[in-house]
């Protein structure tokens, strides 16, 4: 019984045992199916993996090539700026290969001043995590530049843990070159606005003043601080002068410049005007102006260019004024033209009657006498005629002579008191000369010959216009040691109307006057006086009232030479001897050697004819006893001048007197140069020559 039991224990140990295998046996089925079931799930999450991973190498490639090949270059900086990665565009930027460039300072290829601009930038991005952008000056390595805009931003590398710089670069080369065009056209814009002569104003669509160069500021007055900023028509109202301020007018012009601004149209666009204005200093001037118009994106803008014309206009009255003055001048000539003619042929008809008649043989004595004192006056009147023609001609072609030599005033104005006394007494005035100063004796340096025809075209003028009383000459003034002398001539004469005391100081003034017409004159004697006080540094003027008298003023200076009293007692040429010398004439016209052979035989000199400067040259060589030659300027084969150089050469110590038709400043200068120890001007004066050779010769 008890092995039963023992049996049936056993047996149901080994029935639960069974159930035991059985039950592992089923876990162990329903394992297995679950590791079969979570292999396929690895295999189809592996391949998922698989799948994932080969997206990803393609991303990374695809991002690789997207980074290697993109059009801009790529940088990753660290916080020094030095290079951790490029890509190819970067590469082709600076010019070198990656593996040069990986490990470098980006500074490398920066200039000083766009070094320190980068480290600024680094810092700046680094220290506030904020995207910046710089614009930098590269240098590559063939030392050619380029400009470019870095773009930066920070990241944070997970593999390494740390936060770099990641930049592009976007290359501005070319627009800073277009820019830098622009600033180069904008700055000559500038700089032909600040420097024109013009004035250049600007306004903005608003109408405010937004340029005012130095020349609109010469012109105006108004500083450009002061003019910026203000309105246009406000300024354009500062500087109108006041006789053209008026209240319609100047809201007439505000209200077109208003117009323009809203508009774009105004009706004094795109012309020229010449507007009167009043400066700053209170000045009024004349402007050339032209206002233009022009647009930008804000809307219608203003422009203008003024020039400064009042020079130019003050130009174009004196013009007219000179060409009225020409014209009367002209006309004043005509006149004094068609009087001398009437001048000239008076004498020349008695010269020309009487000597006709002179050739009658039953002409009595007296008569022939008197007939030959007539010729001889009307020849000096005619003379003195065409000197004075000759005069005229130099003080229009402003080609007076002024010397300059020693003489006593004295001797000049009583030679000249002398000459018109008796013509001033056959008239029945009174002749009166007044020099009281004793200094009037003295030497002085200047043109004698100059005051005395100043002295007798003065003189001669107030005994014209004279009927009866007086004609006086004084001194109002005398400054010997300051060489100042103011001379007067006054007279009692019909005096000058008010309206006529200027004009008659004009050129040929006096020879369309009906009274010049009366009287007589070729009405240029004025002129002349005038022109050669002018020419020595003196002034002409007069005091007259009708029916008073006239009083005709002038001034001179000199060069006082010595105070001393000097009392002239000159030899008589007509007393000249030169017995056993010799004079050589030179000259071609044989009338003239005619007339100088009879005036020098008072000399008992032997006289010797050369027709021509050869002739003289060769005579002088062959005689050795010539004391002075006179010689004529114009001659065949060898001119005066030519021979006198030649002579001169060959003797320098000999005297030779120029014979000559016309003395100018030029021919002054080339016969002093080549020689000449004076000149007598034809027609040629008996007393004149004589006078010449005596101090010539010393004698």
């Amino acid at each position: 019984m008890k092995i039963q039991i023992e049996d049936k224990a056993l047996i149901e140990e080994q029935k639960k045992r069974i159930s035991e295998l059985e039950l592992l046996e089923f876990t162990l089925k329903k394992t297995e199916e679950d590791l079969r079931l979570h292999q396929i799930e690895l295999e189809m999450q592996n391949q998922e993996l698989r799948l994932v991973q080969s997206n990803l190498d393609n991303a990374l490639n695809m991002y690789s090539d997207l980074f290697d090949n993109a059009p801009i270059p790529y940088f990753k900086f660290n916080e020094t700026g030095t290079i951790n990665e490029i890509n190819r565009s970067g590469e082709l930027l600076l010019n070198v290969q990656r593996n040069y460039l990986i490990g470098r300072s980006f500074t490398t290829f920066l200039n000083t001043t766009s070094a320190t601009t980068f480290y600024k930038h680094l810092r700046f991005l680094f220290t506030t995590q904020t995207n910046q952008s710089v614009e930098l000056e590269l240098i590559n390595l063939n030392k050619e530049k380029s400009n470019i805009v870095l773009h930066s931003n920070l990241f944070q590398d997970p593999t390494l843990k740390k936060t770099f710089c990641r930049s592009i670069a976007i290359d501005i080369t070319e627009k800073k070159k277009i820019e830098n065009k622009l600033i180069l056209k904008e700055e000559k814009y500038r700089n032909f606005i600040r420097q024109s002569n013009d004035g250049f104003v600007l306004t903005n669509e608003e109408g405010d003043i937004i340029e005012w160069n130095q020349s609109q500021e010469i012109i105006t007055g108004i500083e450009k601080e002061l003019a910026i900023g203000k309105k246009i028509w406000d300024i354009q109202e500062q500087m109108t002068v006041s006789r053209m301020k008026d209240d319609q007018k100047i809201e007439a012009i505000v209200n077109s410049f208003k117009q323009y601004y809203e508009t774009g149209k105004a009706n004094f666009i795109n012309k020229q005007y010449e507007v009167p204005i009043i400066n700053k200093e209170n000045i009024e001037k004349i402007i050339m102006q032209v206002v233009f118009g022009y647009t930008t994106s804000a809307g219608y803008c203003l422009g203008s260019v003024a020039r400064d014309i009042t020079k130019i206009k003050e130009y174009e009255t004196d013009l007219i004024k000179s060409k009225e003055k020409a014209e009367e001048s002209d006309r004043l000539k005509t006149a004094f033209l068609q009087n001398v003619s009437h001048e000239i042929r008076t004498p020349l008809n008695a010269i020309l009657g009487f000597t006709e008649i002179l050739v009658k043989d039953e002409l009595e004595a007296s008569k022939k006498e008197n007939f030959r004192v007539i010729i001889k006056q009307a020849a000096v009147k005619l003379l003195n005629i065409i000197e004075n023609i000759i005069e005229i001609s130099k003080v229009q072609a402003n080609d007076i002579v002024i010397k300059n030599e020693e003489f006593v005033l004295a001797d000049v104005v009583w030679f000249i008191f002398n000459k018109f006394k008796p013509i001033a007494e056959a008239k029945g005035l009174e002749l009166i000369c007044d020099l009281q100063n004793s200094s009037y004796k003295s030497i002085i340096r200047s043109d004698s010959d100059k005051i005395g025809k100043i002295l007798s075209h003065l003189i001669d003028n107030a005994i014209k216009f004279t009927k009866q009383g007086y004609v006086k000459l004084y001194c109002p003034a005398f400054d010997y040691k300051n060489g100042f002398i103011e001379f007067a001539i006054e007279d009692t004469g019909m005096g000058i109307p008010a309206n006529r005391q200027q004009t008659i100081l004009l050129p040929f003034g006096q020879a369309e006057t009906k009274l010049s017409k009366n009287i007589g004159g070729n009405g240029i004697g004025l002129t002349i006086a005038k022109a050669y006080i002018e020419k020595m540094g003196g002034q002409l003027w007069l005091e007259s009232a009708i029916e008073a008298g006239t009083t005709f003023h002038f001034t001179l200076t000199f060069k006082p030479v010595q105070i001393q009293m000097k009392d002239f007692t000159t030899n008589d040429s007509t007393q000249l001897n030169l017995a056993g010398k010799t004079i050589l004439i030179a000259e071609d016209e044989i009338d003239n050697f005619v007339y100088l052979a009879e005036v020098l035989s008072i000399t008992n000199a032997h006289i010797i004819h050369a027709k021509n400067g050869k002739e003289a040259i060769d005579i002088f060589n062959k005689n050795q006893n010539i004391c002075i030659i006179l010689m004529d300027i114009k001659m065949p084969e060898i001119d005066g001048y030519e021979a006198t150089q030649y002579i001169k050469a060959q003797n320098p110590k000999i005297p030779i007197l120029a014979q000559t038709a016309f003395v100018n400043i030029s021919d002054t200068v080339k016969m002093q140069t080549c020689g000449f120890d004076g000149y007598v001007a034809k027609p040629i004066n008996m007393n004149d020559i004589l006078t010449k050779i005596q101090k010539l010769l010393n004698l």
